[in-house]
């Protein structure tokens, strides 16, 4: 399903999100101690627009420094897998919360599986180029 796209509401999606225009924004995101929650969305795409959010993270070796970015986490003991199109990346944070980018672990896709001992996985998605705009973010998560 495509929240916000094709009559999807985002009654559909999760009390996460909230509608504006017909598309879904995220309520959250803002940082690791307030980020859009995709624990058990299954299968599922929607848009974030990231100039709506800080820049809380430098992610490491992936993307250029005050480049604004959404927080998403999910429980860990599943799987999450997150993909976002050319021009964006997915990067994996520090699973204890802090916020911190894991050198290298960031791109198109990122997946993580299994526990760390933390209770949450954390990610950024930002433009990697800087800048901010609008993307849709496929979320596999269960």
């Amino acid at each position: 399903m495509q929240c916000g796209f094709g009559g999807a509401t985002c009654a559909d999606c999760t009390a996460q999100l909230s509608c504006s225009g017909g598309a879904c924004v995220g309520g959250n995101g803002n940082g690791c101690g307030s980020p859009i929650d995709i624990t058990g969305f299954g299968d599922i795409s929607f848009p974030i627009d990231t100039c709506s959010y800080p820049d809380n993270v430098t992610v490491s070796g992936c993307s250029v420094p005050g480049t604004p970015e959404a927080i998403l986490s999910s429980l860990q003991g599943g799987t999450t897998h997150l993909d976002v199109p050319s021009g964006w990346i997915v990067a994996y944070l520090d699973p204890s919360g802090s916020c911190n980018s894991v050198p290298g672990a960031c791109g198109g896709m990122y997946g993580a599986s299994g526990s760390t001992g933390n209770p949450r996985w954390y990610f950024a998605v930002e433009r990697a180029t800087g800048g901010c705009g609008r993307v849709t973010v496929h979320i596999m998560a269960n």
